[in-house]
């Protein structure tokens, strides 16, 4: 299956699309870009406090 360990590099990719593709259909492309881009650079995400990072996944009015 894809998702085994022996398939991990054909694996993410697969799964990096399912979670951006996700997050478009609720969020804006711009909002979507962001928490993506995030979410891609280890570092980054690392350094935003926790409040922040969730704070990008409220819906706003």
């Amino acid at each position: 299956p894809i998702g085994h360990r022996n398939r991990r590099q054909e694996g993410i990719p697969l799964l990096e699309r399912k979670f951006f593709n996700s997050l478009k259909s609720i969020y804006s492309k711009e909002h979507s870009d962001r928490i993506y881009s995030l979410c891609l650079d280890k570092e980054k995400t690392e350094q935003t406090p926790v409040n922040e990072f969730m704070d990008m996944f409220v819906l706003k009015d």
